[in-house]
């Protein structure tokens, strides 16, 4: 497996495209598992500038030092769960079976070359995650208070990702439990997200990983007037008609949108409105 791979790594470097930029540094594998019968372990796939800590001794195997890892020297690193690979591929139709550290390269060169060619696009999935449940929610008839219920827990799930040092990845399958957790016990809506999203074609990726502030930001609203004298940032769930309770209140009178503030934000604006 190691002689396939570093075959790729190889074939790739020699391109026209990656041979130029190439300035040399170590493929480092290690392959571990439990000893759990069945367990077909993880493989390890480091890219870094020096060997450091991953020089090994001849037979044993066992590190010639036991330095810690130099994060500076690293470049790329994938770890596989070879037993969840040998239960998706090729189907790909379960978790996620490789993770990346993405260290000072920046390159697609390591991921193209272990076959992860795949065009993953994190903002895109989440702008599209919310378009989709907004889109579930008014189809189905299923209310404003279901809409908004699930931006904000699916927010929150998101920024909660975005933190998680150790694992960073959100499956749409995530989305529908959260979605589902919105619904009445007996809605025949639960479990119907993920195929939904699927029929009409919402370009969310199986796997993503959100940024922080990322699903805020896909909620947010931006307005900005003709002559460009203000631009105003509103959560879509802040909007609503005048009677309402909402902070943004929107009226066709004039097209007009009236923002709540706190006093002392009222007399921070009033000081240029006096004559």
């Amino acid at each position: 497996l190691c002689t396939l791979v570093m075959g790729k790594f190889k074939s790739n470097a020699n391109g026209e495209d990656v041979v130029s930029k190439l300035v040399g540094g170590t493929m480092v594998f290690v392959h571990y598992r439990s000893l759990e019968e069945g367990d077909l372990g993880k493989l390890l796939i480091v890219m870094v500038d020096k060997r450091g800590a991953f020089d090994f001794e001849e037979g044993s195997l066992l590190p010639k030092r036991l330095n810690p890892v130099n994060t500076d020297a690293l470049r790329q690193a994938a770890r596989f769960d070879l037993t969840l690979f040998d239960e998706c591929y090729p189907e790909n139709n379960g978790h996620s079976y490789v993770d990346f550290i993405q260290g000072k390269s920046q390159s697609d060169f390591f991921k193209d070359s272990l076959g992860c060619t795949k065009d993953v696009d994190n903002k895109r999935s989440i702008t599209e995650i919310f378009k989709a449940i907004e889109s579930f929610v008014s189809e189905n008839k299923l209310g404003r208070a279901i809409r908004e219920n699930a931006d904000s827990l699916v927010r929150e799930f998101l920024d909660k990702k975005a933190r998680d040092a150790d694992d960073k990845s959100v499956s749409i399958d995530e989305i529908q439990n959260i979605i589902d957790s919105c619904l009445p016990k007996r809605s025949k809506h639960r479990g119907t997200f993920k195929d939904y999203a699927t029929e009409n074609e919402f370009k969310i990726d199986a796997q993503f990983e959100p940024t922080i502030y990322s699903a805020t930001q896909a909620l947010t609203i931006s307005l900005v007037d003709e002559d460009k004298n203000f631009e105003i940032k509103i959560l879509r769930g802040a909007i609503g008609y005048e009677k309402s309770n909402k902070p943004v209140i929107i009226s066709s009178r004039n097209n007009e949108v009236i923002i709540k503030v706190s006093r002392d934000e009222y007399n921070k604006l009033k000081r240029y409105a006096d004559e």
